[in-house]
């Protein structure tokens, strides 16, 4: 009889504590990718930077604000809507590819920092950026090295530094 009367309270709390939690999960905001959370980029070339970008819906019923993406290299650089996204709205997360510092295969995360809804027991949201620079895998080309010829090189010039407008392998990031 104890053991019955226990099980039955012990049961009752558990059911009130997942009721409360979906419930605070109904008053979150939450992330909807409709292309999916992976994105693959086989065969960039080198040394041109790609951009590309993650859009989403709040499809919760609380805005979503976004503190902080982390890429989880130097390789990958990225950029996200710094405004709250209501419910049933739109946001980005814009993300470069530095492939002038990579070559061959690579996976890479986003770790997204927001208030919005994440898996149970993770604090941060995770995207995927998968792909190849260069010859996507492929065997590389031998190429047979010729003697070298003395060459007397002209004094360096101070160039000033490319921008977006005067440079085309640099592609601005949305704002």
């Amino acid at each position: 009889m104890k053991h019955t009367l226990l099980l039955s309270i012990l049961l009752a709390a558990c059911t009130g504590m997942a009721s409360a939690q979906n419930k605070a999960d109904k008053s979150k905001g939450r992330f909807y990718f409709k292309e999916g959370e992976t994105q693959e980029h086989p065969n960039l070339p080198p040394p041109k930077i790609a951009l590309d970008t993650f859009w989403f819906e709040n499809i919760g019923n609380a805005p979503i604000v976004i503190t902080y993406v982390t890429p989880s290299s130097k390789f990958i650089s990225a950029d996200w809507t710094h405004e709250a996204v209501r419910p049933e709205q739109r946001g980005f997360i814009s993300y470069i590819v530095k492939t002038s510092q990579h070559s061959g295969p690579y996976k890479e995360d986003l770790f997204i920092q927001s208030n919005a809804v994440s898996t149970p027991g993770e604090t941060t949201y995770r995207l995927h950026v998968t792909g190849s620079v260069g010859t996507g895998g492929a065997a590389t080309k031998t190429v047979k090295k010729k003697k070298a010829v003395k060459k007397v090189a002209p004094k360096p010039v101070a160039a000033p530094m490319p921008t977006p407008a005067s440079h085309p392998d640099i592609v601005p990031l949305a704002k």
